[in-house]
């Protein structure tokens, strides 16, 4: 609701999605807590982005790791 209220007073085009209006709060508010000095693990913004990027982290990992295992196999260094 937050979001359709400050989309409503903010011009911006009318096709944008809520989502990247979201995001964009989102940083702000990460932005806001920089600023202010607030330690990141209590700003409430970067708490809401920790899972996600817990979660694409591990992806990248296992994803890496398979690269090497591919060039292990190969006898690729």
């Amino acid at each position: 609701m937050l979001v359709k209220k400050i989309a409503a007073k903010v011009p911006l085009p009318p096709d944008i999605k809520l989502e990247a209006i979201a995001r964009g709060l989102q940083i702000i508010g990460i932005f806001m807590c920089i600023v202010g000095n607030v330690p990141l693990e209590r700003c409430a913004c970067m708490r809401m982005l920790g899972p996600q990027l817990v979660k694409e982290q591990i992806k990248r990992y296992v994803e890496d790791l398979l690269e090497e295992t591919k060039r292990d196999l190969k006898g690729v260094r």
